[in-house]
Order: structure tokens, then C-alpha cells, then sequence
């Protein structure tokens, strides 16, 4: 937990918005999705570089994706929409759904350095809260973002 704490205390220091991002990558390092599992952590990139664009989104987009790849294929398998302020993750439902939906990835979270909202896509106008906002102070709220990670 050292790292995902010390990426957290500097997104909570700064407010700057690739901190979120870094600890979303390091709870993500601390999941069983792995680079020796055939996963990749990608940050900010455009989508067309892995081979997933639909009809509706052919412009670049800047969230933390996890990738699992099989030979040359590439397949999304959970979004993370990293913001500062902790209001703006409750209202980022809509832009996740979205991106899950652009990209056909089924589970994403809405995170700040404070808390995490977990999502399941189940095909409704938005995608499905999983369980409570979770407090990313507490160890235990970390290990339940890990777990929801390791289950997809």
C-alpha cells in the first residue's frame, strides 16, 4: 500500500489531475491484471492506436484503460475516469458510460484521490453503480477497488 498511499497524498497535495491518474495506475499494479497476465495499464492515449473505434468515437480520449491482449488482438476490459475534485467523480457517470460503450468494456470506475465509484455496463441508458461510493482512505476501501479489479 506504500505506493498507492504515497501517489495519493501528492494527488490530494496538488489537485493536479495526473496524480489521480498515476494512483489509479499503481491500484490497478496492485491487481492480478498484470503485464505477465497479458494486461496493459495505457494512459491518455488515442483510441484508434488499439484497434477500438466505433461509428461515434474516432477523437482521442485521455483516461487510464486496462488491456488485455491476446497475440494481436486487444480487448478493454475496465475503464478508470480519474478526476480532482471529488464532485466532479460523482457527475462523471455519463462521460464513463460513454467511453464504455465507444469502446465495448463492460466494467469502469469514476475515481479521485478520495473516493471511487465502481460500474457495470448492463446495457441501460447508464452504466450501473456496483455496491457504495467507496473511501479510498481506508486500506479496506482500496482492497475493495482491487478486488472489483481482479474479478473482471
Amino acid at each position: 500500500m506504500d505506493g498507492i498511499r504515497l501517489y495519493q497524498a501528492d494527488a490530494l497535495d496538488t489537485g493536479f489531475e495526473p496524480f489521480v491518474s498515476a494512483l489509479a495506475e499503481e491500484i490497478v499494479r496492485n491487481s492480478n491484471k498484470t503485464v505477465d497476465r497479458n494486461f496493459l495499464v495505457i494512459r491518455e492515449f488515442p483510441v484508434r492506436a488499439i484497434g477500438v473505434v466505433s461509428a461515434r468515437r474516432a477523437a482521442d480520449v485521455a483516461i487510464i484503460e486496462v488491456i488485455q491482449r491476446r497475440g494481436r488482438e486487444r480487448r478493454v476490459v475496465l475503464i478508470i475516469e480519474c478526476k480532482v475534485d471529488n464532485r466532479d467523480t460523482r457527475m462523471a457517470l455519463a462521460q464513463l458510460t460513454g467511453y464504455m460503450r465507444d469502446t465495448g468494456c463492460e466494467h469502469g470506475i469514476a475515481m479521485s484521490a478520495n473516493i471511487a465509484l465502481l460500474y457495470r455496463d448492463t446495457g441501460n441508458m447508464l452504466a450501473d453503480q456496483v455496491g457504495e461510493e467507496i473511501d479510498l482512505s481506508s486500506d479496506e476501501g482500496v482492497r475493495d477497488v482491487i478486488n472489483f479489479i481482479n474479478l473482471i
